[in-house]
């Protein structure tokens, strides 16, 4: 997901041949009806308008494929895109359902694909970076991209842009969470709003509305959390009603030792760092971790 979305962002240490095409991220873990009334739910959409070309993409971590979904994928039609996944005419002359996997798993998913028989272009992952195994894109410009090889540094491909999904961990959440709200604390903010957790996820405008609630869901329950825990001298949970009916869930900042504050050094910060950390780990293990460990924010926290 880090991967396409910066490469069609052009961030430097990609390849830019996505960003040449002038493909644009579109949709993140959108669900939408196919010609038959069937849900499809590809993980990311990409189109171009230079290409008329949208590319919507299923990653597979094991071997094995599901029939009954490539058989719902493949009756994906140009109409369906416009109407039910909102993409434009220019972006829609012609489409691919493209599937990335491991190179360990390509005899199988090979096979999956074969059966149908599909057209999908596979995509297999390697350590040199992906390659097409079987099929081919539409366009020509679009599969000479990974002809005969895609070169990639996977030590580049940044986190970022998706640091989290629906499953991941609270701890991992947490990760996000509390360096925004010392970040918010530090500014002397007085109260924090989802809105704000919400920017924590830098694809967020991608997000389909239910993704975005099941996200939203877990960035919220994490600051609940932390609220019931390490920050609960600092921060509460506002329970007003004629506040939260203007506001929605919303928390207040009810001590703020480190407002105006943006010395890292300071003891002030150093205090909520621990905290942080402590919070962290308990998340992660469900230990308390001892008050005298430190945790250095760094510059951005």
């Amino acid at each position: 997901m880090n991967l396409f979305v910066g490469m069609c962002k052009g961030l430097a240490g990609l390849p830019r041949n996505f960003r040449t095409l002038q493909y644009v991220d579109k949709w993140i873990e959108l669900r939408f009806a196919n010609t038959d009334q069937e849900q499809v739910a590809p993980e990311l959409i990409v189109s171009s308008r230079r290409l008329n070309h949208t590319i919507l993409f299923e990653w597979k971590s094991g071997p094995n494929f599901e029939a009954d979904q490539l058989r719902r994928y493949s009756r994906v039609t140009q109409d369906d895109l416009r109407e039910r996944a909102v993409l434009a005419v220019e972006e829609t002359g012609s489409h691919d359902v493209a599937v990335i996997g491991l190179q360990e798993h390509a005899e199988r998913l090979t096979m999956g694909i074969a059966q149908g028989p599909y057209t999908f272009p596979l995509l297999l992952v390697t350590d040199d970076g992906l390659a097409i195994h079987q099929n081919r894109f539409q366009p020509n410009e679009t599969d000479a991209v990974f002809r005969p090889l895609l070169a990639i540094d996977w030590g580049k491909v940044p986190n970022h842009f998706f640091p989290v999904d629906v499953d991941s961990e609270l701890w991992e959440f947490a990760e996000l969470v509390i360096p925004k709200v010392l970040e918010l604390m530090g500014k002397g903010e007085a109260r924090i709003l989802p809105r704000d957790l919400e920017e924590t996820i830098l694809c967020w405008n991608v997000l389909s509305r239910d993704y975005q609630r099941q996200l939203r869901t877990k960035l919220c329950d994490t600051l609940d959390r932390a609220c019931q825990r390490q920050f609960e001298p600092y921060i509460r949970r506002n329970r007003d009603r004629g506040a939260g009916e203007r506001l929605g869930r919303h928390w207040d900042i009810i001590d703020n030792p480190i407002a105006g504050s943006s010395d890292r050094r300071a003891k002030e910060w150093k205090k909520l760092g621990s905290l942080y950390k402590q919070f962290v780990e308990f998340l992660r293990t469900g230990r308390n971790v001892p008050e005298q460990q430190e945790l250095n924010l760094g510059d951005d926290a």
